[in-house]
């Protein structure tokens, strides 16, 4: 019986993952609704890729180059389609909740606490263009605990592998693996070992990085690149690191699972040690303090990922063995119920085997072909069509306010190197100049301005200027019941002066 037992834990523990991201990819798929806008971000740089720009050259890398460049890859395979985009982030998403099953069945000792990690990990909905911020810091959590079980060379260079990895696919990232790790080398070793250690980790990670980093200074320069980059973070910084009053208390419990977590990890057990724990919990705090800020509610799912793997932990300290299987199982119910709450209001009802089906074709039908249903701001789409119909291929179109999903949908390069023009972004003279030298060899068919013209003219003088001196005019367009700004050729505003004309 106790072999019986066993065998089917381990058959659990090697068929689960796979288990949990079919589930999840069918479920993150069957739910799909209209995607973010947030998402065109990183996807306009992909598009603009394909278009034949080159990074930092020729538009502003956010320090996100292998996040836009992996689906630039997706859209060079499948075509330049929401689809294959959608699929990347929803597989990459499935991996992350595979991952938290196995790293949380490893802490807590238990596979239905595991599987409970897993789906309220999926319930939380972690968005579609933060796949990333989930998938790294959990594969991370892997290398680490690999080290940490048997410390070498091998194991630290794949560690130091993954962290320029985390680092290329967003620069704060690499901060979050890079402090973990190097508390964990003092923690396993002595002294000078440790130090060792720590300089060859250091090392290794800057050679992965040494072929982007040469690619930025022929391309841009490093200093300008690395300047450019900490005045976004500032700027970011300013507009979105507040902690509401009513959030406090949100913070106040996430950020204490760690600290319970490493407390309780005292004392070591046959799964983990205290140095697997305060890798996970180093990990897991940088991330909270940093992540968690503005309106914490949407800022969670980035989080959610480290949370629930040391949530796990916790109960597989805390919980009585009598009691896991009972609490685990009341946990799984409960996600159960959510999920099916979650597909009951998608109009669902009962997803019988013929539903499920022609809802896999009716979503991926509806990305290949870019439906009102699964873009943002659908008043928008008369705009979009104009520059996809009737603007030439090779022209760009230039967007004030945010609304990166413009030049995406419309299949038109962004202008001036930035798929959005914020207010109070990228206003720093060396920010323009380097816009004024893009836009100066780039064809502009149109100007949008989504907070009206004041502002674009008050942010970058310059830039007006040099769309002006294109004898490009200003005329505001009756869109879906909505008055837009825009900045056209005088010929088209004579054609079009309250509506965008027909092709």
């Amino acid at each position: 019986m106790v072999q019986l037992r066993q065998a089917a834990k381990d058959v659990a523990l090697i068929g689960g993952p796979l288990l949990i991201f079919i589930a999840v990819w069918a479920f993150r798929w069957l739910s799909m609704g209209a995607v973010e806008n947030d998402h065109f971000v990183s996807l306009a740089r992909a598009h603009q890729v394909l278009h034949g720009d080159w990074p930092v050259r020729d538009f502003a890398d956010p320090g996100q180059p292998l996040t836009y460049l992996t689906s630039a890859a997706a859209g060079w395979l499948f075509g330049p389609s929401l689809l294959g985009d959608v699929a990347l982030s929803v597989t990459l998403l499935s991996f992350g909740a595979a991952l938290t099953y196995i790293l949380a069945a490893r802490a807590s000792g238990s596979l239905l606490i595991a599987v409970a990690a897993a789906g309220m990990e999926v319930i939380v909905a972690p968005r579609l263009y933060n796949a990333g911020k989930i998938l790294i810091p959990l594969a991370a959590i892997g290398f680490g605990w690999r080290y940490a079980d048997s410390p070498s060379v091998r194991r630290l260079t794949a560690l130091a592998a993954w962290t320029a990895i985390a680092g290329l696919w967003r620069h704060d990232l690499m901060i979050y693996v890079a402090v973990p790790t190097l508390v964990m080398l003092t923690l396993c070793h002595e002294r000078q070992r440790a130090v060792r250690r720590a300089a060859l980790y250091a090392a290794l990670t800057a050679a992965f990085l040494l072929p982007w980093l040469i690619y930025v200074q022929w391309a841009g320069g490093i200093v300008d690149y690395a300047a450019a980059a900490l005045r976004f973070a500032a700027t970011e910084a300013r507009r979105t690191v507040v902690w509401p009053a009513e959030a406090h208390a949100t913070f106040a419990a996430v950020v204490a699972i760690p600290l319970i977590a490493a407390w309780l990890a005292r004392r070591s057990d046959e799964r983990l040690s205290f140095v697997h724990v305060a890798f996970a919990a180093l990990m897991a705090l940088a991330a909270d303090l940093t992540l968690l800020r503005d309106v914490i509610a949407t800022r969670l799912p980035d989080v959610i990922g480290l949370t629930a793997v040391l949530a796990a932990f916790i109960a597989g300290r805390t919980i009585p063995t009598r009691v896991i299987q009972t609490a685990g199982a009341v946990a799984l119910l409960i996600v159960i119920l959510l999920v099916s709450a979650r597909l009951a209001s998608q109009g669902y009802g009962v997803p019988t085997p013929g539903k499920v089906v022609r809802r896999f074709a009716s979503v991926a039908r509806m990305l290949q072909q870019e439906t009102p249903e699964v873009i943002p701001n659908r008043e928008r789409l008369p705009l979009i069509r104009y520059l996809a119909t009737c603007t030439p291929a090779e022209s760009r179109v230039l967007v004030s306010g945010f609304g990166p999903e413009l030049p995406v949908l419309a299949r038109r390069p962004f202008a001036a190197g930035l798929p959005s023009w914020i207010p109070g972004y990228h206003t720093h003279p060396d920010d323009v100049q380097r816009a004024i030298a893009r836009l100066t060899r780039e064809p502009v068919s149109m100007a949008v301005m989504l907070e009206g013209s004041a502002v674009f003219v008050d942010e970058w003088p310059q830039l007006a200027a040099e769309l002006r001196a294109r004898n490009m005019v200003e005329r505001t367009w009756r869109i879906d019941e909505t008055d837009l700004v825009v900045w056209i050729p005088v010929d088209v505003a004579s054609r079009a002066p309250d509506a965008p004309p027909t092709c």
